[in-house]
């Protein structure tokens, strides 16, 4: 979703216009360099947007910021993996969910501030110091650079969005708890029951609610566990943490998941895909992390997903396609932290994942260890060694 991750934080350049709102931008300014230690370099301009504005800005940057054969491979991809199922439009969702949910965005490029006019009075004062959070992030460190060096791992780009938006979620917190002669600093009490409150849809938003899991969760986890995150960072390190998670970006979201893990700097291994003969050409490559394993077990209603996607270690995985589009095959591993973990995930995916994402499945071998077989799409195989267990599915032949 990297390419959709970054399409929303761009918006429009358009026509300034007053708000009353706007004349405090310069006190919040003053009020977020206090806080953070930072020096606001330049003034951020600011307008206004009305959501007829922000569709056809949407429409017109999807076109020119990703291909349709980007859109597609992401769309193929993630429902290979079980992510998404046969009936999605990927793109539609997510348009619909960007339209519904925007309040206010900072434009990276433009380097302006834009606030919806549809946005309430009594919450402009909030989005707005959660924009311009962003905007002075940006002229310290270059936001737009920094979420394009996520590279092609979409779960290393979301970690670095769990960065951007988890900060402006917590600045925006901290500079409300001040201003009510409080703060979030030392109540991590406080801030889980916050982030709980932005980790789920509800039917207040329903294209966020109608989206597939995985949007909702992709969407809203920089949100929340950001918020998380930020909060242990700046508990442990002090202001000098609202920099160093830019010098020193976590690698992926389990190091969002688990603060301790960035803190102590603990990243996953490399790891390479299995050895064999594959036909087709590959449609995308890539590694899910703990978040998409959490999601991905969520899916299939696993009853232990949190337990055994924090298990996970690492992963790789590669999707092939046919060049008649009739065949998309599954090559797929995952390293676990220890035997026990790797057979908790061996299991789920043997009782849950697989009859759920494969049709007319009938079974060769139904062991401990290795389970074949084939179905409408293809021969599946998947088999536990050790720490590892790997994922073979849709591919051609035995």
């Amino acid at each position: 979703m990297k390419h959709f991750l970054l399409l929303w934080l761009a918006v429009a350049s358009l026509h300034a216009a007053d708000a009353p709102v706007f004349a405090e931008i310069r006190a919040m300014t003053a009020e977020i360099e206090r806080i953070t230690g930072w020096k606001a370099k330049r003034k951020v301009p600011a307008a206004m947007m009305s959501k007829r504005q922000l569709d056809t800005y949407l429409n017109e940057r999807m076109k020119e910021d990703v291909k349709p054969s980007e859109i597609r491979a992401e769309e193929v991809t993630l429902r290979r993996l079980g992510f998404i199922g046969e009936q999605v439009d990927l793109k539609q969702s997510m348009l619909e969910v960007m339209n519904e949910q925007a309040a206010a965005f900072y434009d990276t490029r433009k380097k302006r501030l834009y606030l919806m006019e549809t946005t309430g009075e009594q919450m402009q004062s909030t989005v707005l110091v959660h924009e311009l959070s962003h905007a002075i992030a940006d002229q310290q460190h270059g936001l737009y650079r920094f979420l394009a060096a996520g590279g092609d791992s979409d779960d290393a780009h979301l970690a670095r969005m769990a960065v951007t938006e988890g900060q402006a979620t917590w600045l925006m917190s901290e500079y409300i708890a001040q201003r009510n002669g409080s703060s979030l600093v030392g109540r991590p009490d406080v801030v889980q029951t916050m982030a709980k409150a932005t980790s789920g849809s509800s039917p207040e938003f329903p294209a966020l609610d109608a989206a597939p899991l995985y949007l909702q969760e992709t969407f809203l986890f920089p949100y929340s566990q950001g918020l998380v995150f930020q909060a242990k960072v700046i508990e442990k390190l002090g202001k000098p943490g609202y920099s160093e998670v830019f010098r020193r970006p976590p690698a992926t979201t389990q190091q969002i998941l688990h603060p301790e893990l960035y803190l102590q700097d603990v990243r996953p291994p490399r790891l390479s895909l299995p050895s064999g003969k594959y036909p087709d050409p590959v449609l995308s490559d890539g590694l899910l992390g703990e978040l998409d394993h959490q999601i991905l077990l969520r899916q299939f209603q696993v009853t232990d997903w949190e337990k055994i996607a924090g298990g996970w270690t690492a992963s790789r995985y590669r999707v092939f396609e046919d060049k008649a589009r009739t065949r998309v095959s599954l090559v797929y591993v995952s390293l676990w932290r220890d035997e026990a973990a790797a057979e908790a995930f061996f299991a789920a995916y043997r009782k849950s994942i697989l009859p759920g994402k494969l049709k007319q499945a009938v079974f060769w071998q139904d062991a401990a260890s290795l389970v074949t077989g084939k179905a409408a799409d293809g021969y599946f195989r998947l088999e536990r060694r050790g720490r590892e267990v790997t994922v073979r599915e849709g591919l051609p032949g035995e």
